[in-house]
């Protein structure tokens, strides 16, 4: 069997929104005073307004008939990677040897540790395990060894409102449909000084007084703290008990984490934005991280999250994956 094209396709359609008071997040460019003034801080999304959506898949066939697919990429420049560089290395090979071909792509391009190419890279991959799955007629997980009927997961609660009062509420109710955790992103960082720091704190302690305590709440500030500010607001969370906190600072700021972990008791958790094992070993090797959260949409797909994993596993550190799509 042999692969004889990578296509692209697009599948455009609706949705209706099923939540209101969609809130703000906290985000590395919050530092810039035009786009912090200018971005809509707490916006009203009417309940049930119709939205389109456009969504970007690839499919790689293979002379048999068989195909793999994978989506949605969301970076047109993935795209792009895909369907006039990587496609080079990828046509005529035998699907089935993952790792030779991921490999080829690895060595296509000299920038492809990081960014849109091993982007690009994953997205293959992962059209590729698909078609494997198929092949075997298995599901992934049993090709990769798994053997558990069910695990657990935890409710990311981005997209809905931080207001404390609407957060309990919804997390009250995310808590009765079974949902053993919850994730929350907190809304404000280092530009909304001590009031943003008490808007945090008061969703925190909303949240812990709503879902008991118990119940396991992390955190989310999605990069966007520095040291000083994660200092001080991790003390003002440690009273909640969160299970962790998620990418207080951006991944390249590596010593910067290593300070920040010696001056908090919370838990810190990353990897999402890592990029194969070469960037998660440094954490762990510094024994930063006590969640690692590599996406198989981009550290390498998911031939690159099994030897991720199994690093994980040598430092008994788990890893839980960001969900594909």
């Amino acid at each position: 069997m042999k692969i004889t094209d990578i296509a692209a396709w697009r599948m455009s359609g609706s949705f209706v929104r099923t939540w209101d008071d969609v809130d703000r997040v906290c985000r590395p460019m919050d530092m810039y005073d035009d786009y912090f003034k200018t971005r809509p801080d707490r916006r009203k999304t009417a309940l049930g307004q119709k939205e389109t959506v456009d969504l970007d898949f690839i499919e790689i066939e293979t002379d048999e008939g068989l195909s793999g697919f994978f989506g949605p990429v969301v970076y047109r420049a993935e795209m792009v990677i895909i369907t006039d560089l990587l496609k080079r290395f990828v046509v005529g090979q035998d699907p089935l040897d993952t790792e030779i071909i991921w490999d080829r792509m690895f060595k296509a391009d000299r920038h492809a540790r990081g960014g849109f190419m091993m982007m690009a890279i994953s997205a293959v991959d992962n059209a590729l395990w698909d078609l494997k799955g198929k092949y075997f007629k298995k599901p992934v997980f049993r090709l990769l060894g798994g053997n558990r009927s069910r695990l657990k997961v935890y409710g990311s609660m981005l997209g809905n409102s931080t207001l404390p009062e609407r957060a309990a509420e919804l997390a009250v109710q995310v808590k009765a449909m079974g949902h053993p955790a919850q994730k929350w992103f907190l809304p404000w960082g280092p530009k909304s000084a001590e009031e943003g720091m008490r808007d945090n704190a008061a969703l925190a302690s909303a949240l812990r007084e709503a879902v008991g305590p118990d119940y396991p709440l992390m955190f989310d500030a999605w990069m966007g703290w520095t040291v000083p500010y994660a200092r001080k607001m991790c003390a003002l969370l440690e009273p909640y008990r969160p299970g962790w906190l998620e990418e207080p600072l951006p991944p390249q700021m590596f010593d910067a984490y290593r300070e920040l972990k010696n001056q908090i008791n919370i838990p810190i958790a990353a990897g999402e934005h890592l990029y194969t094992t070469w960037d998660v070993r440094p954490y762990l090797d510094a024994g930063i991280l006590s969640a690692v959260q590599t996406d198989p949409e981009w550290c390498g797909g998911i031939s690159e999250l099994v030897r991720i994993g199994t690093l994980c596993r040598d430092y008994g550190v788990p890893l839980i994956p960001h969900g594909m799509g």
